[in-house]
């Protein structure tokens, strides 16, 4: 977890490492990132990175939140539309990379580190578990995140995906 050290930092600062962390995210896998790296570029030392996080993972997990805290709390019209503009805005090639890699490879090694860790309350909002009075909304939270998945995964697809996400309300209501 996040502690309260990164944000007691200046807020110059804290976009230096959000900065770093999105450099070396976009860059690399998760499973291939390094801390050295991290550190360097946001002119930390090792030990500071561990006083503002546990591990890579808690540190990804920040910036992953701070990139969908915007489609939070959205009703489904709103998350649909809010998709659609994200993906024909994804035009900056750090941010493109860094989701390219969520979608393709973070995303499952996230998952697998938090459920061999059994932290489930660490995880982020989408990995947990839903209870029965939201798995409507979880289906459809899960089906958006498949689709923006294989956006990622088959960009030849494109315009197919972008017409199954503007069903997808319409579907999710059927049933």
């Amino acid at each position: 977890m996040v502690t309260k050290a990164l944000y007691n930092l200046s807020l110059d600062k804290r976009n230096t490492i959000r900065d770093s962390l999105v450099h070396e995210f976009s860059t690399y896998s998760l499973n291939n990132a390094h801390i050295t790296r991290i550190t360097k570029y946001a002119n930390v030392s090792r030990s500071s990175f561990y006083t503002y996080f546990e591990d890579i993972y808690d540190a990804y997990c920040w910036i992953l939140e701070d990139y969908l805290v915007e489609f939070q709390n959205m009703d489904e019209l709103n998350q649909i539309s809010a998709t659609l503009v994200f993906l024909e805005n994804l035009t900056d090639s750090v941010d493109y990379s860094f989701w390219r890699l969520y979608y393709t490879i973070n995303k499952s090694l996230l998952y697998s580190h938090y459920k061999s860790a059994d932290v489930t309350s660490k995880a982020i909002s989408h990995f947990k578990n839903p209870s029965m009075e939201n798995l409507s909304e979880w289906a459809f939270r899960i089906t958006l995140h498949a689709l923006i998945q294989e956006y990622f995964l088959y960009p030849k697809k494109k315009d197919e995906i972008i017409i199954n996400i503007k069903k997808l309300p319409s579907i999710i209501n059927k049933h």
